[in-house]
């Protein structure tokens, strides 16, 4: 299953590359949890943008965005209102935004990185957060600050993607944001997008392949769709979503991801021994805290 756009209820969240709408793939809905999961095609050097988006609702909500596991900001959005914004990368000052840019994911031999992974357990996730929110205050005091620093990765640490994400050069902006601070409540609604190539998702069957794709096209169902015909189809009973189904579909995930992390480790493999001996320079930027923020935690 594929979609362009991911919605839960009245929330929504997608992503766009250098301003086109991407394919998200393998998306799974869990109501009970509230919770949006599915994969999406990374490519390196191309710039990406989050969008989130909540129809009318009673309550307050605030949509926080977190990449590779570092919180980047969040927006507010009012009760009795409908809300869309596009995130497209850290605000560094008041009319100033690094972008979110997809690269190359660094591995490296030191072992200290075994003992302190850092946020490199997240690397290869987009998550947007819906919470709920109450007592918004407007605040002049906020500081910004220059997006996190990129820790390598040790070369034994499974990932199932070649790419992270970084920060473009800075880029002034006209807009202007009001900040406040506000308390935060449950969470309403998650959105987890994880990304890789587009050669890992084929590979794995997340994204289908030219082949399939051809096979589709040949097969009698789709070449005779102008024909009216009858298709009886199975009663489900409601109990057959339990959540026996749902561990089924984790361990799948688990099977797919395990697949892509031994993919990914024979590249590094075979990048390693062109580039035996060469030490791996890291890139020394600031630590910072999130940048574009409206809401402020308490």
């Amino acid at each position: 299953m594929s979609s362009k756009r991911l919605s839960l209820r009245e929330y929504g969240a997608w992503i766009t590359v250098d301003g086109q709408e991407v394919e998200h793939y393998q998306v799974k809905v869990d109501e009970n949890r509230n919770l949006v999961t599915c994969w999406i095609a990374s490519t390196e050097g191309k710039k990406f943008s989050i969008h989130s988006l909540k129809h009318v609702s009673t309550s307050d909500v605030s949509s926080r965005v977190y990449l590779d596991g570092q919180a980047t900001g969040g927006s507010i959005f009012r009760a009795g209102r409908f809300h869309q914004v596009v995130k497209d990368g850290m605000s560094t000052g008041p009319h100033e935004v690094r972008p979110f840019v997809f690269g190359v994911l660094k591995v490296s031999d030191d072992d200290s990185l075994l003992d302190n992974p850092g946020p490199g357990q997240a690397i290869g996730e987009i998550r947007v957060e819906f919470l709920r929110v109450t007592n918004i205050e407007p605040t002049t005091r906020f500081t910004f600050s220059a997006p996190p620093k990129l820790q390598d990765i040790h070369e034994r640490a499974k990932k199932a993607t070649p790419h992270r994400v970084q920060y473009g050069e800075v880029v002034q902006r006209a807009q202007s944001f009001t900040y406040c601070n506000c308390q935060y409540h449950e969470k309403v609604a998650e959105f987890v997008i994880r990304y890789t190539s587009l050669e890992m998702l084929k590979a794995t069957g997340i994204a289908p392949s030219e082949a399939s794709r051809q096979e589709k096209f040949n097969s009698p169902e789709v070449i005779s769709d102008s024909v009216p015909k009858t298709v009886k189809r199975k009663a489900v009973k409601a109990e057959d979503d339990s959540e026996d189904d749902f561990d089924y579909e984790e361990k799948e995930n688990k099977k797919q991801e395990e697949i892509l992390q031994a993919q990914l480790a024979r590249i590094q493999k075979a990048r390693k021994d062109k580039h035996k001996r060469k030490k791996v320079k890291r890139e020394l930027k600031p630590i910072g805290v999130p940048g574009e923020i409206i809401d402020l935690t308490i």
